[in-house]
């Protein structure tokens, strides 16, 4: 992200699961996981796009027809072309998410200027904006003693957004966006958010946590 560099991180677990994951100028743009994990058709019924019924259906009818799920869902004329790039852009952010918490043991390699996702699922990039990967990991790493001991460093300092700071692109839940309208308008500090309760301690640590490392 600092450095908007282009490339792939390979990751190998142990047991030889493999994992990629394909960044265009510093953004997360393809990522297959040796899992199933953040399959479209679950990321298009949490955005109220597909009824949960339709989507078994619609799967083996693009495995018949050979194409993949959004392409068919697109040209049966069951989903614009929007709603499948805000779905897209949804699945690669869960997919980064989902590998936060893998073994320590797991090897890990960057190739620059390498995709090597090319040709895998159609070869169509859908970048997310990093903030968005970042903030999602941070919520569902299960370290939070690590969160917690960063976030300790800074505790007692009163927060601020940087004047240039642009957190438009950034998804937040309503929780999240009362938290930083909290640091927007009053300068708080951490523990006085945790003590405000103003939302849930690890939503505000999951967040308080993704803006500090990316400064």
């Amino acid at each position: 992200f600092d450095h908007s560099m282009s490339g792939s991180v390979l990751l190998r677990e142990t047991d030889g699961t493999q994992h990629a994951v394909y960044f265009s100028e510093g953004a997360p743009a393809k990522v297959r996981t040796g899992r199933s994990t953040a399959m479209l058709g679950a990321e298009l019924v949490a955005a109220n796009a597909m009824h949960p019924d339709a989507i078994p259906q619609a799967v083996d009818a693009a495995r018949k027809f050979g194409t993949l799920l959004g392409e068919y869902l697109v040209g049966e004329g069951l989903l614009s072309r929007e709603q499948l790039a805000h779905a897209l852009r949804s699945q690669v952010v869960n997919k980064v998410a989902s590998l936060v918490n893998l073994p320590p043991e797991t090897d890990y390699a960057f190739y620059q200027d390498l995709n090597v996702l090319d040709t895998w699922a159609g070869g169509e990039l859908t970048p997310c904006h990093p903030l968005n990967a970042i903030l999602a990991s941070a919520r569902a790493w299960y370290d939070r003693a690590r969160v917690r001991a960063t976030l300790g460093r800074i505790a007692k300092q009163p927060l601020s957004l940087h004047p240039q700071a642009d957190l438009s692109q950034l998804r937040l839940t309503p929780e999240e966006s009362a938290v930083v309208d909290a640091i927007r308008t009053t300068r708080t500090t951490i523990s006085t958010l945790y003590q405000q309760q103003i939302a849930d301690e690890e939503a505000v640590s999951s967040l308080a946590y993704a803006l500090a490392v990316t400064r």
